[in-house]
């Protein structure tokens, strides 16, 4: 058989990168990945010498045990990281471990030691173990102190032997948030643990199945949490998530709050406002076909508000004698200057929400379009400002302030991008004195 002379074979497109870029794009490929290294070595032979030679590639340090693995394994492998990643970068440490012995936890810190990587390196840890305390630590001072520590992260059971350094730090500044979550320490029990730690921390992410059972020290200015019950008075907070808030948040509860994730399981008997003065993004979680919120919770400096389907589980009695959305009087938002709405809504109920938005510059909007024909008709009955005693000319557009529209497209048929350009360019063709200028569509599905 003859062969292809070797000036004709072709070159794969990875190989005719320039390293420097091919470098930037493996990099991003595996961003926040604990294997980064080793999996772009598998790649091919110069993607293997790239990783060899970029210490950025090994700073995600893993100690990881799994079954069936020997502590020799596990050492041998870190003690290749931490060669790899250099003794300057800062380093994420993802520390997941059975119950290890004294002499066993000796070798590992001593290896961290061994090459340059002390705790002030650590900016991200992440520990799941149970770890005890040993009695003799080679050369326990060159471990240092969390100082570069911004992100802190538990799930162990009681990890003993980091507590103690944590406490032990004297400057925890940059230390910006704290997630715990079961099988680990309660809320009280962590402050009890780590009162230093705790009360140098910004922000703190709890895991959905714990619940808050006291307030916060007046450090914490985010909070991300499961349940609220009761609500407690978080006068310094201005970032709070809750999965799930089953008794009334009210203005006193949040002062300051600014940044609001949260779904409501209650129900209002009256007609009470509650008026938000500090919040300016609203993340609304609802249950499907119920908007209610939007009827109560007044936010005069609201810019941005999305709303989305509650991915907790619900209680069905607090909605199944929801009114229809058209018969709600929405409250009017007159900043909102962007809104998403990424629940199934038909047109009416659309119409009747989006109306109490008049500032808006940028919409997205849910609409069932069975035929790309039907595109330009639905959204000019949603938009247009008709008014009957005008004479004939451009129409007008209800938002005045309306720049773009993305349309979330739900139950579309097959059509080619040549039809979507077509209905886009009617649309915007009847608003010419408008600053309605961009209409982009997204297919999607829901749940």
């Amino acid at each position: 058989m003859d062969l292809l002379p070797p000036e004709t074979l072709s070159v794969a497109p990875i190989h005719r990168l320039p390293t420097e870029l091919l470098r930037s794009i493996l990099l991003l490929s595996y961003i926040d990945n604990y294997t980064i290294g080793w999996k772009a070595g598998w790649i091919s032979a110069h993607t293997r010498d790239i990783a060899l030679s970029t210490p950025l590639f090994w700073t995600n340090v893993w100690v990881f045990t799994r079954t069936g693995r020997s502590f020799e394994s596990l050492s041998e492998m870190l003690a290749v990281q931490l060669h790899r990643c250099g003794s300057i970068l800062p380093l994420t440490v993802l520390w997941s471990t059975a119950i290890a012995t004294e002499d066993q936890m000796s070798v590992l810190l001593g290896l961290f030691i061994e090459h340059k990587a002390p705790f002030n390196r650590w900016k991200e840890f992440r520990l799941n173990a149970h770890t005890s305390l040993p009695l003799n630590i080679p050369r326990e001072a060159d471990l240092g102190e969390f100082s570069s520590l911004e992100q802190l992260a538990i799930s162990g059971i009681r990890p003993n032997l980091f507590f103690h350094y944590l406490e032990s730090t004297q400057d925890l500044g940059a230390l910006e948030e704290l997630e715990f979550g079961p099988p680990s320490l309660s809320y009280d029990e962590l402050a009890m643990a780590l009162p230093r730690t705790v009360s140098a921390l910004k922000r703190l992410t709890m895991d959905p199945r714990s619940a808050l059972s006291s307030s916060l020290p007046s450090n914490i200015i985010g909070l991300i949490c499961g349940t609220l019950t009761p609500v407690y008075h978080f006068p310094n907070l201005k970032e709070l998530a809750v999965e799930v808030c089953t008794r009334q948040l009210t203005p006193s509860h949040v002062p300051l709050v600014t940044h609001l994730e949260i779904y409501f399981q209650i129900l209002l008997l009256d007609n009470s406002t509650f008026e938000f003065p500090a919040l300016t993004i609203l993340i609304l979680k609802c249950a499907i076909g119920d908007l209610r919120p939007l009827t109560w919770l007044s936010a005069p400096s609201l810019t941005f508000l999305r709303v989305e389907p509650v991915s907790a589980p619900i209680d069905p009695t607090y909605h199944k004698d929801a009114p229809p959305n058209t018969q709600l009087k929405f409250l009017t938002y007159l900043n909102v200057s962007c809104i998403q709405v990424h629940i199934p809504l038909n047109l009416a109920d659309l119409g009747a929400l989006i109306s109490h938005f008049p500032a808006a510059r940028k919409m997205a909007i849910p609409l069932r379009i069975p035929v790309i024909d039907g595109l330009d008709a639905l959204l000019f009955d949603l938009f247009e400002d008709y008014d009957p005693n005008k004479r004939a000319g451009p129409s007008q557009i209800r938002h005045k302030e309306l720049e773009t529209v993305d349309v979330l497209a739900m139950d579309i048929g097959p059509f080619h991008k040549n039809e979507w350009d077509a209905a886009a360019n009617n649309f915007l063709g009847r608003f010419p004195d408008t600053k309605l200028k961009e209409l982009t569509i997204r297919c999607i599905e829901w749940d």
